[in-house]
C-alpha cells in the first residue's frame, strides 16, 4: 500500500478566485476569511490532480490531505462533495445536501 500526501490550494483545487495579496507579497489571511462564503467555495475549480487522487484512493492505497487551509463549514461541504464525487460514493451526497438544506 502506497500513501499519497496531497495538499489542496493550487495542486487539487483552484481557489484563486478567493486568493488576494498584501503589496508586500504575502497571503491577505483577513481577505482570505472573509471569501470563506458558501458561494465563493463553491465557485472552487477541481483541478488535474485530483485524477490521481481518485485513482489512488480506488486503488486501495491512502490518501492524506494535507492543509493549511482556515476550515469552515462551507469549505468541509464543499470537500464532503468532492470526495463524494471523486470517490464515487454520490449515494452519500443527496443525503447530505437533504440534511443541509432542513
Amino acid at each position: 500500500m502506497i500513501h499519497y500526501i496531497f495538499d489542496l490550494d493550487h495542486t487539487v483545487i483552484d481557489s484563486s478566485h478567493r486568493q488576494h495579496t498584501k503589496p508586500d507579497g504575502s497571503l491577505d489571511l483577513d481577505n482570505w476569511r472573509e471569501n470563506c462564503t458558501q458561494q465563493k467555495i463553491m465557485a472552487d475549480k477541481i483541478l488535474p490532480l485530483a485524477d490521481l487522487m481518485r485513482s489512488a484512493w480506488s486503488n486501495g492505497h491512502n490518501v492524506i490531505i494535507c492543509t493549511a487551509r482556515v476550515l469552515s463549514i462551507w469549505v468541509m461541504f464543499f470537500w464532503l462533495i468532492i470526495i463524494c464525487a471523486l470517490m464515487r460514493y454520490c449515494h452519500a451526497l443527496k443525503a447530505i445536501i437533504e440534511a443541509m438544506q432542513k
